[in-house]
């Protein structure tokens, strides 16, 4: 049977088509938008319609209807211009809360000092700065979207370290602005063939800073998120006894329940330590040393100070290693030939022969953590502060459900 076409002659009766991909054109009602049954794309059964449900309309002329159409679909085009521009001031309040947290300055910034800026320079160069005010800022509000990213990051992190065979920590704790003790951990493991070194987690040690305290603190946050131990290839802290303690320090309770890992004692407190007892003539020498590596790195020579530094930090077998089985310079197909090599090589390449991470993590703690914000739970704004994962603006908005447009 021939499936009947809509004919221009329907909206009389107050019937447009849209189209179904399965079933073909399906005729609606410009009155209520009913959309009726393909079988109804006749003249009797929408003239039917029409005189039951919209009787008062019966008699209307045909540019009534056309009316009504036209009405319709510019309501549609509002609401959906609307729901774009609620969707970019959206967006636009998770990029400033972005920036914000990565030049680790407070919440209160955006809506005191960045949106009024901004629409003085809008003002004055195009003229339109209506639109700005829209623009969600206030100080819950980029705290919120601080958390939001943070999250997102955390969950794609936990979900690259998932993906990679086997990664390591490097930790280190310190005590804030308010005395409390703050335990920052870092992750280095394999995504895409290279190594990532990330942000992982930052720990609040309420009570004491014992061994204990600390294992059990990252212990906990790596069972929240999935993480196993047994994937653990190293772990490197500084020396404090309550790291390395012979009988029940952390090293020995990660080590316990990570057979793989092995621990690496940060060269630069070894350093730090040994020049304690040096004699003057090797300060002296060690003096020489770092004006000639300071200038090297002010004559912008990065290539010679990384290769300076490399081979200083990093041992010829090890080296060796990764430039022949690593496979992080598109060597793929050495990796499929030499798997089990290739492995093995990883391993050894994974752990950190430094805290240096967790240092800058503190420089930038220092900078988030002051006495106007000694309250802060900085967790959510050091991972926004020091990850190199773009957050996913765009599943963060679209699971955003109402946003709000400012008044």
């Amino acid at each position: 049977m021939a499936k009947r076409r809509y004919d221009s002659e329907y909206m009389k009766y107050g019937f447009l088509y849209i189209e179904d991909k399965r079933e073909g054109p399906k005729p609606q009602c410009v009155v209520c938008s009913e959309i009726l049954a393909r079988e109804s794309m006749k003249p009797s059964k929408m003239k039917r319609h029409l005189e039951t449900k919209h009787s008062a309309y019966k008699d209307k002329p045909v540019e009534f209807f056309q009316r009504r159409l036209t009405e319709q679909r510019t309501s549609q085009q509002c609401l959906t211009s609307s729901c774009s521009k609620q969707e970019q001031a959206l967006r636009a309040s998770y990029l400033v809360a972005q920036r914000i947290a990565k030049s680790k300055k407070p919440p209160t910034i955006a809506e005191d000092l960045i949106l009024p800026a901004a629409i003085d320079m809008v003002r004055e160069l195009l003229d339109q700065s209506a639109k700005l005010k829209t623009i969600p800022l206030s100080n819950d509000t980029i705290s919120k979207r601080i958390e939001d990213m943070s999250d997102d990051i955390q969950q794609q992190t936990t979900a690259r370290i998932k993906a990679s065979a086997h990664y390591a920590l490097q930790m280190d704790k310190s005590t804030d602005i308010a005395s409390h003790a703050i335990l920052l951990v870092y992750v280095r493991h394999v995504w895409e063939g290279d190594l990532q070194e990330q942000f992982l987690c930052t720990r609040d040690l309420q009570t004491t800073t014992t061994a204990e305290d600390i294992f059990s603190s990252v212990d906990l946050y790596l069972g929240s998120v999935g993480l196993n131990w047994d994937l653990c290839v190293g772990i490197t802290t500084d020396g404090a006894a309550s790291m390395t303690g012979k009988h029940s320090g952390v090293v020995k309770r990660i080590l316990e329940k990570a057979p793989n890992a092995t621990w690496q004692h940060c060269f630069l407190h070894r350093e730090a330590l040994a020049a304690k007892d040096m004699v003057p003539v090797l300060h002296e020498t060690l003096k020489d040393v770092i004006k000639a590596v300071n200038h090297i790195k002010e004559q912008r020579a990065p290539g010679f100070f990384k290769s300076c530094a490399k081979t200083w930090a990093v041992s010829t077998y090890r080296c060796c290693i990764m430039q022949k089985f690593a496979g992080f310079r598109g060597e793929s197909a050495v990796i499929t030939e030499y798997a089990s090599l290739a492995t093995h090589a990883i391993k050894i390449i994974l752990p950190f022969s430094t805290t240096y991470l967790c240092e800058s993590g503190f420089s930038a703690l220092v900078q988030l953590k002051t006495k106007q914000r000694n309250k802060l739970n900085i967790e959510h704004d050091l991972r926004v502060a020091l990850s190199t994962i773009t957050p996913d603006f765009e599943t963060l908005v679209r699971n955003k459900k109402h946003p709000q447009l400012s008044h």
